[in-house]
């Protein structure tokens, strides 16, 4: 990506980032309503992991996540919807992966830590085996500040945070429900590849530009949401998966009735006919994220 002309860049020293949501702290940066930024991130270990051994322990320490952040985007006040499009995002090589005894559901099959360094070039990522894996860039953490206690950015809920929902990429547009003025948004943790639910424990885990513009809009939300071109995707973090669909089947039954005037049942239909069930991430400490979607 080229650096748009139009597009302020914020970038922040190791020892700024944010690496929890919360309403008391000072924002880094204050954005115009729609202004056009740049954000440099770290990877989500702080650039801290390599393929060193003797790095490894830094895999496993908290804080991890760390965060541009938090911005206060003008105009924004409590009960709004904050929109957040992603117009663009550069990941930069090599990017990691982490294989964890222990993590995800296939960490029981892991016997010793290790840190694999993927090499990206020309839109691929080359994993160790020599399979060639298309980059799909795409922001594993994304949030604004909650109503009550400090969030961990390394955990999700209703306010954001780590969703590592593979849908939000280049052309989407995140909505966040806000509980403080300016929102405080706070955004990191890219990955230039992963599969739904990342189920290695791990994305292919980069540092990154991201290039957004956010801007309030009226009436509030009850858990995230994502437009793509092709899809609306409802968002639920929960303790359990059974949960985590069932908020996320509820966030999108609201989204239906409150934008198209539908009644329950009808939107019930809708979702029954043409819905799908799909999981983010089940390998974090507050739950799976679990996504509805619907074609636009």
């Amino acid at each position: 990506m080229q650096q748009r002309p139009d597009a302020r860049i914020i970038e922040l020293a190791p020892d700024r980032h944010a690496v929890a949501f919360d309403a008391r702290t000072e924002p880094v940066a204050r954005v115009a309503s729609g202004e056009v930024v740049t954000l440099r991130t770290l990877d989500w270990c702080f650039g801290r992991v390599t393929a060193d051994p003797a790095t490894y322990r830094h895999a496993a320490e908290r804080p991890r996540c760390p965060c541009v952040g938090p911005l206060y985007i003008e105009g924004v006040e409590a009960g709004m919807t904050l929109a957040v499009e992603i117009l663009d995002i550069t990941v930069f090589s090599p990017g990691k992966m982490v294989l964890r005894p222990g993590v995800g559901p296939l960490g029981r099959h892991l016997v010793a830590m290790r840190v694999v360094e993927v090499p990206i070039a020309q839109g691929s990522a080359y994993l160790p085996d020599g399979l060639t894996v298309p980059v799909q860039p795409m922001v594993g953490v994304i949030g604004v500040a909650p109503a009550g206690e400090s969030a961990p950015t390394l955990d999700g809920g209703t306010h954001g945070g780590n969703l590592d929902t593979r849908e939000i990429g280049a052309g989407a547009t995140v909505l966040l429900p806000v509980a403080a003025p300016g929102a405080l948004l706070c955004v990191g943790d890219i990955h230039a590849a992963m599969g739904d639910g990342e189920l290695s424990g791990s994305g292919i885990e980069t540092a990154a530009e991201v290039t957004l513009r956010a801007y309030p809009l009226p009436g509030a939300i009850p858990a995230p949401r994502v437009i793509t071109p092709d899809w609306l995707v409802a968002l639920a973090t929960a303790p359990s998966l059974e949960d985590a669909v069932s908020s996320a089947c509820d966030n999108m039954l609201d989204w239906l009735r409150q934008a198209n005037g539908v009644t329950v049942e009808e939107a019930i239909l809708r979702i029954g006919a043409r819905g799908e069930c799909r999981v983010s991430q089940c390998v974090n400490a507050t739950g799976p994220t679990a996504k509805v979607m619907l074609p636009r």
